[in-house]
């Protein structure tokens, strides 16, 4: 659950910094894709 909140939080900043032109839109992606698939690892082993 830690790294998926992480993630999360990492993508969600990261789309703002590359909305402002910081930095590339490539990490956020990556961070949005490793927090789902968290999320749903989390999903299926609490279920």
């Amino acid at each position: 659950m830690l790294v998926g909140g992480g993630a999360g939080v990492v993508a969600v900043v990261g789309l703002v910094l590359a909305a402002v032109g910081v930095i590339g839109f490539g990490i956020p992606v990556l961070a949005a894709i490793v927090a789902v698939v968290c999320f749903l690892l989390m999903r299926r082993t609490l279920s």
